[in-house]
Protein backbone atom coordinates (compact mmCIF):
# COMPACT_ATOMS: atom_id res chain seq x y z
CA UNK A 1 0.00 0.00 0.00
CA UNK A 2 1.00 3.30 -0.42
CA UNK A 3 -0.29 6.59 0.73
CA UNK A 4 0.57 9.83 -0.51
CA UNK A 5 -0.68 13.51 1.68
CA UNK A 6 0.22 16.08 3.22
CA UNK A 7 1.02 16.83 7.08
CA UNK A 8 -2.17 17.07 8.51
CA UNK A 9 -4.36 15.41 5.71
CA UNK A 10 -5.24 12.40 7.69
CA UNK A 11 -2.42 9.54 6.12
CA UNK A 12 -1.12 8.74 9.69
CA UNK A 13 -4.23 8.38 11.21
CA UNK A 14 -5.25 5.81 8.15
CA UNK A 15 -2.31 4.10 8.27
CA UNK A 16 -2.00 3.23 11.83
CA UNK A 17 -5.63 1.84 11.95
CA UNK A 18 -5.20 -0.46 8.10
CA UNK A 19 -1.62 -2.10 9.37
CA UNK A 20 -3.50 -3.40 12.44
CA UNK A 21 -5.28 -5.84 10.19
CA UNK A 22 -1.83 -8.03 10.28
CA UNK A 23 -0.97 -10.03 13.27
CA UNK A 24 2.88 -9.02 12.97
CA UNK A 25 3.28 -5.65 12.33
CA UNK A 26 6.76 -3.20 12.84
CA UNK A 27 6.84 0.69 12.46
CA UNK A 28 9.82 2.00 11.21
CA UNK A 29 9.69 4.96 13.26
CA UNK A 30 12.52 7.17 12.24
CA UNK A 31 12.30 10.23 15.25
CA UNK A 32 13.28 9.89 18.63
CA UNK A 33 9.52 11.19 19.68
CA UNK A 34 6.71 11.45 17.10
CA UNK A 35 3.37 11.73 19.57
CA UNK A 36 1.13 12.18 16.48
CA UNK A 37 2.12 8.39 15.39
CA UNK A 38 3.93 6.27 18.10
CA UNK A 39 0.66 7.16 20.88
CA UNK A 40 -1.71 6.16 19.14
CA UNK A 41 0.18 2.86 18.33
CA UNK A 42 1.50 2.57 22.13
CA UNK A 43 -2.46 2.41 22.93
CA UNK A 44 -3.40 0.06 20.74
CA UNK A 45 -0.43 -2.28 22.52
CA UNK A 46 2.91 -1.85 20.37
CA UNK A 47 6.04 -1.45 21.86
CA UNK A 48 8.43 1.52 21.03
CA UNK A 49 11.88 -0.44 21.28
CA UNK A 50 15.36 0.91 20.13
CA UNK A 51 16.85 -2.36 19.08
CA UNK A 52 14.83 -5.35 17.35
CA UNK A 53 15.18 -8.46 15.24
CA UNK A 54 11.96 -10.14 14.05
CA UNK A 55 12.60 -13.06 16.15
CA UNK A 56 12.50 -11.59 19.27
CA UNK A 57 8.37 -12.36 19.73
CA UNK A 58 8.89 -15.85 20.60
CA UNK A 59 10.74 -14.79 23.56
CA UNK A 60 9.15 -11.57 24.32
CA UNK A 61 5.49 -11.95 22.90
CA UNK A 62 5.38 -8.41 21.44
CA UNK A 63 4.22 -8.63 17.58
CA UNK A 64 3.84 -5.06 17.44
CA UNK A 65 6.93 -2.70 17.24
CA UNK A 66 7.80 0.53 16.97
CA UNK A 67 11.52 -0.15 16.05
CA UNK A 68 12.87 3.62 16.22
CA UNK A 69 16.84 3.54 16.50
CA UNK A 70 17.61 7.21 17.46
CA UNK A 71 20.12 9.47 16.19
CA UNK A 72 22.72 9.63 18.56
CA UNK A 73 23.87 13.11 18.60
CA UNK A 74 25.56 15.78 20.72
CA UNK A 75 24.39 19.68 21.93
CA UNK A 76 26.62 20.28 18.76
CA UNK A 77 27.38 18.34 16.34
CA UNK A 78 30.24 18.62 13.92
CA UNK A 79 29.39 17.31 9.87
CA UNK A 80 31.52 14.30 10.65
CA UNK A 81 29.37 13.40 13.64
CA UNK A 82 25.84 14.19 11.62
CA UNK A 83 26.84 11.59 8.95
CA UNK A 84 28.61 8.79 11.51
CA UNK A 85 25.07 9.61 13.59
CA UNK A 86 22.75 9.01 9.74
CA UNK A 87 25.23 5.97 8.66
CA UNK A 88 24.54 3.98 12.31
CA UNK A 89 20.86 4.61 11.71
CA UNK A 90 20.69 3.35 8.43
CA UNK A 91 22.84 0.19 9.37
CA UNK A 92 20.09 -0.84 12.59
CA UNK A 93 17.24 0.12 9.57
CA UNK A 94 19.18 -2.08 7.06
CA UNK A 95 19.90 -4.92 9.53
CA UNK A 96 16.22 -4.79 10.85
CA UNK A 97 15.00 -5.10 7.28
CA UNK A 98 17.18 -7.99 5.55
CA UNK A 99 16.21 -10.00 9.16
CA UNK A 100 12.56 -9.44 8.42
CA UNK A 101 12.80 -10.46 4.58
CA UNK A 102 14.73 -13.37 5.82
CA UNK A 103 12.02 -14.09 8.48
CA UNK A 104 8.76 -13.43 6.01
CA UNK A 105 5.40 -13.32 7.53
CA UNK A 106 5.69 -9.25 8.75
CA UNK A 107 3.68 -6.26 7.77
CA UNK A 108 6.41 -3.41 7.85
CA UNK A 109 5.09 0.71 7.92
CA UNK A 110 7.53 3.12 6.75
CA UNK A 111 5.88 6.52 7.62
CA UNK A 112 8.86 8.49 6.21
CA UNK A 113 9.58 6.09 3.47
CA UNK A 114 11.44 9.28 1.37
CA UNK A 115 13.91 9.77 4.35
CA UNK A 116 14.73 5.85 4.81
CA UNK A 117 15.11 5.36 1.22
CA UNK A 118 16.67 8.73 -0.22
CA UNK A 119 18.62 9.85 3.12
CA UNK A 120 19.60 6.72 4.76
CA UNK A 121 20.24 5.10 1.35
CA UNK A 122 18.14 2.11 1.64
CA UNK A 123 16.26 2.17 -1.43
CA UNK A 124 17.78 -1.03 -2.54
CA UNK A 125 16.81 -3.21 0.41
CA UNK A 126 13.19 -1.74 0.16
CA UNK A 127 13.02 -3.13 -3.54
CA UNK A 128 14.00 -6.43 -2.26
CA UNK A 129 11.32 -6.26 0.10
CA UNK A 130 8.86 -4.84 -2.88
CA UNK A 131 10.12 -7.15 -5.54
CA UNK A 132 10.10 -10.71 -3.39
CA UNK A 133 8.66 -10.53 -0.23
CA UNK A 134 5.15 -10.60 -1.16
CA UNK A 135 5.52 -14.71 -1.82
CA UNK A 136 6.93 -14.32 1.68
CA UNK A 137 4.11 -12.90 3.37
CA UNK A 138 5.94 -9.65 4.00
CA UNK A 139 3.15 -6.36 3.10
CA UNK A 140 5.02 -2.94 2.82
CA UNK A 141 2.62 0.11 3.54
CA UNK A 142 4.57 3.28 3.11
CA UNK A 143 3.58 6.95 3.45
CA UNK A 144 5.30 10.12 1.53
CA UNK A 145 3.93 13.76 1.12
CA UNK A 146 5.81 14.10 -2.02
CA UNK A 147 5.53 11.41 -4.86
CA UNK A 148 8.08 12.60 -6.53
CA UNK A 149 11.00 11.86 -3.93
CA UNK A 150 10.52 8.21 -3.77
CA UNK A 151 11.52 4.96 -5.63
CA UNK A 152 9.17 4.00 -8.50
CA UNK A 153 8.37 0.86 -6.99
CA UNK A 154 6.83 2.49 -3.97
CA UNK A 155 3.68 2.41 -6.37
CA UNK A 156 4.58 -0.06 -8.46
CA UNK A 157 4.59 -2.76 -6.12
CA UNK A 158 1.34 -1.65 -4.40
CA UNK A 159 -1.72 -3.18 -4.50
CA UNK A 160 -3.42 0.11 -3.16
CA UNK A 161 -3.30 3.38 -3.55
CA UNK A 162 -4.83 6.08 -0.63
CA UNK A 163 -4.36 9.59 -2.26
CA UNK A 164 -5.51 12.36 -0.48
CA UNK A 165 -5.31 16.10 -1.98
CA UNK A 166 -1.88 16.92 -4.08
CA UNK A 167 -2.10 20.61 -5.22
CA UNK A 168 1.73 20.74 -6.76
CA UNK A 169 0.37 19.17 -10.69
CA UNK A 170 3.68 17.04 -11.30
CA UNK A 171 3.50 15.15 -7.91
CA UNK A 172 0.07 14.58 -8.73
CA UNK A 173 1.16 13.38 -12.13
CA UNK A 174 3.63 10.74 -10.75
CA UNK A 175 1.19 9.56 -8.05
CA UNK A 176 -1.81 8.58 -10.67
CA UNK A 177 -0.10 7.58 -13.90
CA UNK A 178 0.48 4.13 -12.02
CA UNK A 179 -3.20 3.53 -11.29
CA UNK A 180 -3.87 2.02 -14.77
CA UNK A 181 -6.69 3.03 -16.26
CA UNK A 182 -8.11 5.02 -13.52
CA UNK A 183 -5.12 7.68 -13.77
CA UNK A 184 -7.24 10.44 -15.86
CA UNK A 185 -10.17 10.07 -12.07
CA UNK A 186 -7.82 9.73 -10.06
CA UNK A 187 -6.03 12.91 -11.56
CA UNK A 188 -8.59 14.78 -11.58
CA UNK A 189 -9.88 13.96 -8.08
CA UNK A 190 -6.70 14.01 -5.83
CA UNK A 191 -6.75 18.05 -7.27
CA UNK A 192 -9.39 18.74 -5.66
CA UNK A 193 -10.16 16.49 -2.38
CA UNK A 194 -11.38 18.52 0.57
CA UNK A 195 -9.24 18.18 3.75
CA UNK A 196 -9.28 14.52 5.15
CA UNK A 197 -10.94 13.09 2.40
CA UNK A 198 -9.13 10.50 0.16
CA UNK A 199 -9.41 8.51 -2.65
CA UNK A 200 -8.51 5.03 -1.99
CA UNK A 201 -7.64 2.97 -5.80
CA UNK A 202 -7.16 -0.84 -5.38
CA UNK A 203 -4.57 -1.31 -8.83
CA UNK A 204 -5.85 -5.32 -9.73
CA UNK A 205 -9.78 -4.31 -9.84
CA UNK A 206 -9.28 -1.13 -11.01
CA UNK A 207 -11.36 0.17 -9.10
CA UNK A 208 -11.55 3.66 -6.77
CA UNK A 209 -13.80 4.65 -3.88
CA UNK A 210 -13.56 8.04 -2.29
CA UNK A 211 -14.06 8.13 1.81
CA UNK A 212 -12.80 10.54 4.62
CA UNK A 213 -11.09 10.16 7.85
CA UNK A 214 -13.10 10.70 11.19
CA UNK A 215 -10.56 12.55 13.89
CA UNK A 216 -11.24 12.50 17.29
CA UNK A 217 -10.90 16.15 19.32
CA UNK A 218 -7.03 15.36 19.73
CA UNK A 219 -5.90 14.13 16.68
CA UNK A 220 -8.10 17.63 15.62
CA UNK A 221 -5.54 19.91 17.84
CA UNK A 222 -2.88 18.16 16.03
CA UNK A 223 -3.65 18.48 12.56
Amino acid sequence: MAIVGMTGSGKTVIATNIITIRDFVVVLGTKSADDSLYGPLEAQGFVKVESWDPWEWRETGHKRVIFAPPLELSDEPTPKEVDQAIGDQADKFRTALVQIFKAGGWCVYADEIAYLTNDLGLASVFNLLWLQGRSLGITIVSATQRPRSVPLNTFQMAEWFILYRIADREDRRRASELTGPLAPVVFETAGRLPRHEFAAVHKSTDSILRSRVQLDERERLAA
